[in-house]
């Protein structure tokens, strides 16, 4: 019996566009829920069209797939081979593209927190 899921709500939409550069396959914008919008150019957003473009065969093993966010950042995706995830035809897609470091932090495990390792609720 397959288990059944219910979508509690929308936190990201990626909306798409024709690319407006020849470098570029398709335009991005990922709005985030409550008022803001992603700079990024969406990797898994990349991934999603590429995979199933494949499905459909309209984009080869291999061949690049360009992801351009609103403010001209690219991801290159492509195909790298297709595979199985359990019973399930997938593909695995390898992206490239620059990225910038925008944050550091310092995680740590209190010796005096009995929760420290986690719990397990059953």
């Amino acid at each position: 019996m397959r288990a059944q899921h219910q979508i509690a709500g929308v936190t990201h939409v990626q909306l798409t566009a024709p690319a407006d550069s020849p470098d570029a396959d398709r335009h991005v914008l990922v709005n985030i829920r409550p008022a803001g919008a992603d700079r990024s150019r969406c990797g898994t957003g990349a991934s999603a069209p590429v995979a199933a473009f494949v499905a459909q065969g309209r984009l080869p093993i291999g061949q690049p797939f360009v992801h351009q966010s609103i403010t001209g950042g690219t991801f290159r995706a492509r195909a790298v081979e297709t595979a199985d995830a359990g019973p399930v035809p997938a593909v695995r897609v390898e992206i490239a593209g620059r990225a910038h470091l925008t944050a550091t932090s310092t995680q740590f495990l209190d010796p005096e927190d009995p929760l420290r390792h986690g719990f397990l609720v059953t």
